[in-house]
């Protein structure tokens, strides 16, 4: 199917959020609580920052329009932080302490040569100083072709746990009892909760509210999108956890490695790569980087084929900005536009 005019539309609403929201009547029946409870202790999740509203989050449409992901080490003056959070193939960029380097950037892009000669423009345009002015950046590219598992709410598996344990959890300095953490599970794992309201955007754009349902089903069946959901602020993470990217040398046994990690509540993230000696990615979530050890020395155990590794530590507080939302914009408008010039 054709992403005609009416398709990006669509997406560019439903992306958005426009015309989703939570069905507080079903999910008081669930949870056998008031309605108006339910939607207090919503409201209090997103106050707190610990999840956003739903949507339909496009992934294929972005791994299918850019095969490429590459992420970056790189040295960048503070100046560069508004052309970082503004730059269309930019998703996520970090502050970090790393060699030389004191950026990580996270990149989405058509081809390798697409990559270089956006990173060629970058300096003639002044937007980051030449290499007399900085270290040379160090890039790791990424075919979106080879991800093994993307499931960015997979640490609620591990929220669970804890909270099995402790019959309650604290998120942000905020107190998620057993109703709360019941309402956050319900969120995060099913899509059951969630609804669409197909008349608010058949009259948004003038078109009929079967028309809405056959072309979300076609996106879908294109795997241009999955089904609608709440994320955690921070996409892979609850807003006070770290994320840790790392690169894996793995000399056998990789299959059953990637086996591991895919159900594995602290991965969201795990991509097949060919960079230097490293053959394998992954993005993991943790409270704490004693976590982190304790849970990377199980792996390390279980498993002598984990030649060698590099890590770098995310905190909550080196986040420059995280926005895939604006690359789904850019794709969608970039779209629309070139189907207006040809009209």
């Amino acid at each position: 199917m054709e992403l005609d005019k009416l398709n990006l539309q669509i997406l560019k609403e439903i992306s958005s959020g426009f015309g989703l929201s939570i069905d507080y009547g079903l999910l008081s029946q669930k949870l056998g609580k008031h309605r108006s409870t339910i939607k207090r202790r919503i409201d209090d999740l997103f106050e707190n920052k610990i999840i956003t509203p739903p949507i339909y989050f496009p992934l294929g449409l972005i791994t299918k329009e850019f095969p490429l992901f590459v992420i970056v080490f790189a040295d960048l003056p503070e100046t560069t932080k508004n052309w970082l959070s503004t730059d269309e193939n930019i998703f996520a960029a970090f502050r970090i302490i790393e060699g030389d380097y004191n950026t990580l950037i996270f990149e989405y892009h058509k081809t390798v040569l697409s990559y270089h000669i956006w990173r060629e423009n970058l300096v003639k345009q002044n937007k980051i100083p030449s290499r007399e002015h900085r270290h040379a950046s160090e890039s790791y590219h990424f075919s979106n072709d080879l991800i093994q598992k993307y499931e960015p709410n997979a640490v609620f598996g591990y929220l669970e746990e804890e909270f099995n344990k402790n019959k309650k959890i604290n998120i942000n300095n905020y107190e998620i009892d057993f109703v709360g953490f019941n309402i956050l599970k319900n969120l995060l794992s099913t899509n059951k909760y969630i609804k669409i309201n197909k008349n608010l955007l058949s009259q948004k754009l003038a078109v009929h509210r079967k028309t809405i349902e056959l072309r979300i089903k076609k996106l879908r069946k294109l795997e241009l999108i999955d089904y609608p959901s709440c994320n955690f602020l921070n996409f892979f993470a609850p807003p006070t956890f770290y994320l840790v990217l790392t690169f894996l040398e793995i000399s056998a046994m990789q299959d059953e490695i990637i086996e591991d990690l895919k159900k594995d509540y602290n991965v969201p993230i795990v991509y097949k790569i060919s960079a230097g000696k490293y053959n394998l990615s992954i993005i993991s979530s943790h409270p704490s980087i004693d976590d982190f050890f304790y849970w990377n020395l199980k792996y390390k155990n279980k498993f002598s084929s984990i030649k060698s590794q590099k890590n770098v530590y995310l905190s909550p507080n080196m986040i420059i900005f995280l926005n895939q939302k604006k690359i789904v914009d850019r794709i969608i408008d970039k779209k629309m536009r070139l189907q207006e010039i040809e009209a």
